[in-house]
């Protein structure tokens, strides 16, 4: 290897990167990688800050891992140690320790804004492997976008990161099971709304088929050679009811593959308003925008049951 990168990070898994490893560097910026860590994400994880002011820089970084290594060796004057950086309640503000799982005034769950060591609350979930200050898209870094996703910002983080406009495509499972629930439990109200309507409307088309069973007209389970007798006598019972079969497939498939790379967008904007704030509103803005809101799902999954049945009532 003709460069040194002794005493640098690989941007995917902040280990310390030696010359014995193997190792590769981006095209574009020559940021270095571990050859098995570029592989995964399929590109330069610092491919935000491509063409921009903070691109990687060689020399600058061959700078601060000098300056770090330093650091290291120093003693803090007067034999002191170094200060831990303070962590605050991302509701109400007051001072955690570092013992603290929930907020000792409001009972709010402790959320990682900072990426040192903390107590162990992921509860099963993948813990985020980035650091704090890692950009995701123009100035908004995982700092500022933790404390909105907060439950599961481990999984989130790890997709923030991978999904760009280039790479849209991801897979979740909750948001393909349940689209519209998962939508409103996440804060994304418009896009709950519009999956909401469409998945009301498959529901609505397959109706004429299910009144022509429940009333005995059909047979639940036609035999093989009754099936196309039955689509004559009433094809457009069939067809409505293929049309919205295929509708709520769609939806929940779209919801699937992309329902990451919408919430990475929503909170994006999210942080960005919340930056644009007044330093006093902001902790009551990321309250108010960021978390989870388990009622809407209860209450999404009730309007999906209900509301066909109630239209089917008058029509």
């Amino acid at each position: 290897m003709s460069l040194s990168v002794e005493g640098q990070k690989c941007p995917v898994c902040n280990s310390y990167l030696f010359d014995d490893d193997d190792i590769v560097f981006c095209p574009t910026c020559g940021a270095p990688h571990h050859r098995e860590c570029y592989a995964s994400l399929g590109h330069c994880a610092l491919e935000a800050d491509h063409g921009t002011e903070r691109q990687y820089d060689a020399n600058r970084a061959a700078e601060q891992a000098a300056e770090d290594a330093k650091a290291t060796e120093e003693t803090p004057e007067g034999g002191e140690e170094p200060k831990t950086e303070k962590t605050f309640c991302f509701r109400c503000g007051t001072e955690l320790s570092e013992n603290d799982m929930f907020c000792p005034k409001c009972r709010a769950p402790r959320i990682r804004t900072s990426y040192g060591p903390t107590p162990n609350m992921n509860f099963g979930f993948k813990e985020p492997k980035w650091k704090g200050e890692t950009v995701i898209e123009d100035d908004i870094t995982l700092n500022d976008v933790v404390p909105i996703v907060a439950v599961n910002a481990g999984r989130y983080s790890e997709k923030f990161i991978m999904l760009n406009k280039k790479h849209r495509a991801s897979w979740n499972w909750a948001a393909f099971l349940f689209p519209t629930e998962w939508s409103f439990f996440r804060k994304n109200y418009l896009q709950g709304f519009l999956f909401g309507i469409l998945q009301v409307t498959s529901a609505l088309l397959m109706l004429p088929l299910e009144r022509l069973i429940g009333n005995g007209i059909l047979p639940d389970n036609p035999a093989p050679m009754q099936v196309f007798s039955l689509l004559e006598e009433n094809p457009t019972a069939y067809v409505l009811a293929l049309i919205g079969f295929l509708v709520s497939i769609g939806v929940a498939v779209f919801s699937g593959i992309f329902a990451d790379y919408i919430y990475r967008g929503n909170c994006i904007e999210k942080a960005k308003r919340i930056k644009a704030a007044p330093e006093s509103e902001r902790e009551m803005l990321r309250f108010k925008l960021g978390g989870i809101n388990p009622l809407w799902f209860m209450l999404a999954m009730m309007a999906e049951s209900y509301i066909p049945l109630l239209i089917s009532m008058f029509l």
